[in-house]
Parts: C-alpha cells; sequence; structure tokens
C-alpha cells in the first residue's frame, strides 16, 4: 500500500535488500473505479466503427502508478468523437531490455505481440501514452521481427486535428519532453506544438537533456546520486524559470523524478488538452 511505501523503515529495507529507492506510488483511485464503464471486449471490435474508434493502450507503469493521465486520454479521445477501447495494461518487456534479460525480454515480446496482432487485425488504430514503451514495440520488436504499429498520442491526434476547435486559453504552456522520444521521433515536440495549436492552445518547447531518471536508473539506491546531479543539470534549471501549471512532461519517469526531488508533478500534455477541449460547432456530443 501507499501507507507502507511513505513508511521509513520499509523504504530502508527496500534500499538495503534490493536496491531501490523512492518507489512509485500507486494511484488512488485506480483507473478502474474512474473509468468503471470503460469497454474492453476483444470479440466486439469487429462491429466497431472502423473511422471513429481506437484501442486506447496503457503502459503498465502509467496505469498503476499515474492513473489521471489515462483518464485524461481517454476522455479527450471520447470528447473528439472516438468510441474508445481500453485495453488492460500490456507488459511491454522494456525493462528486461535495459537490464540484458534479452531471452526473458523476448519472451514477453512475443506473447505481447500476439495479444496485440489480434487488436491490429481488426485494422482499428493503437494509441499509446508512454514514448519510451510506444517505441519499444516500434524499435526493440521490429528488432525481432515483430514490429507492431502503436501511436504515439500526438502522433494520432495530429491526424484529427479537424476534430479539435480553438479552445482561446490565454495561458502558454512548456513542453519538457523525454529523451527517447526525441531521440527516435525527432519531430515528435513539434507534432505537440501542432496539435495544441489546433486546440488553440499556445505550447512553447524547452531543450532540455536527461531528467536523471532514464527508467529504472533512478530508482537504484547505487545510481541515486548521480540521478540528482543530472537533474540539476538541466531540468531543475528550466523548471525554476516556469509556473508549476506551464511545465509538460511526456515522460512518466519524468514527472516522477520532478515529483521526487521538486515536490510538485507536471501534467502530461493529454490532460491539458482534455481539459481545455472544445467540440468545434455543429459536432455531435
Amino acid at each position: 500500500s501507499n501507507t507502507a511505501l511513505r513508511s521509513d523503515w520499509l523504504r530502508a529495507v527496500m534500499q538495503a535488500t534490493v536496491g531501490i529507492v523512492d518507489p512509485p506510488q500507486l494511484s488512488l483511485p485506480t483507473v478502474k473505479q474512474l473509468l468503471p464503464d470503460a469497454q474492453w471486449d476483444i470479440q466486439q471490435l469487429a462491429q466497431a466503427d472502423r473511422d471513429n474508434s481506437a484501442v486506447l493502450l496503457p503502459d503498465v507503469f502509467t496505469y498503476l502508478y499515474d492513473a489521471p493521465v489515462v483518464v485524461a486520454a481517454y476522455q479527450l479521445l471520447k470528447q473528439l468523437g472516438f468510441q474508445v477501447w481500453l485495453s488492460a495494461p500490456v507488459a511491454s518487456g522494456k525493462p528486461l531490455h535495459v537490464l540484458g534479460f534479452l531471452q526473458a525480454f523476448e519472451q514477453i515480446a512475443a506473447r505481447s505481440h500476439a495479444y496485440l496482432s489480434q487488436i491490429q487485425a481488426f485494422d482499428i488504430p493503437i494509441v499509446g501514452i508512454e514514448p519510451s514503451i510506444v517505441l519499444t514495440y516500434r524499435d526493440e520488436y521490429a528488432q525481432l521481427g515483430r514490429a507492431l504499429p502503436v501511436y504515439l498520442p500526438q502522433e494520432f491526434l495530429l491526424k484529427q486535428a479537424e476534430r479539435f476547435s480553438p479552445a482561446g486559453a490565454a495561458e502558454t504552456y512548456t513542453l519538457l519532453s523525454h529523451c527517447t522520444e526525441k531521440a527516435l521521433v525527432t519531430a515528435a515536440p513539434v507534432q505537440w506544438q501542432q496539435v495544441f495549436a489546433a486546440a488553440g492552445l499556445s505550447l512553447n518547447l524547452q531543450a532540455v537533456g536527461c531528467c536523471g531518471m532514464a527508467g529504472l536508473y533512478g530508482y537504484e539506491a547505487e545510481h541515486l546520486e548521480m540521478s540528482r546531479s543530472i537533474y540539476a543539470l538541466s531540468w531543475e534549471k528550466q523548471l525554476r524559470s516556469l509556473g508549476q501549471s506551464q511545465a509538460l512532461a511526456t515522460g512518466f519517469s519524468c514527472r516522477a523524478q520532478v515529483q521526487r526531488l521538486s515536490g510538485w508533478r507536471p501534467r502530461h500534455p493529454l490532460q491539458v488538452l482534455q481539459q481545455a477541449f472544445v467540440a468545434p460547432a455543429g459536432s455531435s456530443p
């Protein structure tokens, strides 16, 4: 439980036994509690309106530890007129790949590929949330001959620009992108900017380095001081000049790092888009 995770003695035990510091806390209420009516039955996809349906594929970490982001993604797609099929979270095997357990990674990749291929067969777009996981399906899986066409959220939203109507919000937001996302999809930050523009919102792009979390790296006790130092070099400096309501971050690990070291959590761009959404005139609710 989160109460246990916050206790000093348990944190000390985890650090001493498994070398983990500052583990994330489970989201309460959970995604299931927040979205009790979210639909998921893979067989029903056969009857879905393909032009107005989307499968939302949450990763395990966002689903368990950042439920409001999953809810925002789901609700935004609904607001845009889609029937949203919320998949159960799927293990990608990414942490195993990072740690070098390649055989175990390949086993998980095979299972995940088999499951997601069933969805792909219905020709309904699959939209992910966490960039490092979405790009695992497109990069590391491709190296195994198992590439999966999963959209980054901004890639899919950019295709739906006509479904937005300018919100006319006055505030300007600033995006701090995930390292892997910027490296593998160089257009990703600009795509977010274009989506925000379609929604009538202003988004600046902030050049930053690594936040210092780097997936599991920052949770490992042996890397804690280095993780803090890396954060101080770039992210901490840039965030000092931004209001907490302005700063947005696409990476789960980046948001967790800011919360751990600066004491507040940046929002995901999807949360801002969902809250600011205005339906185009004449559109169906």
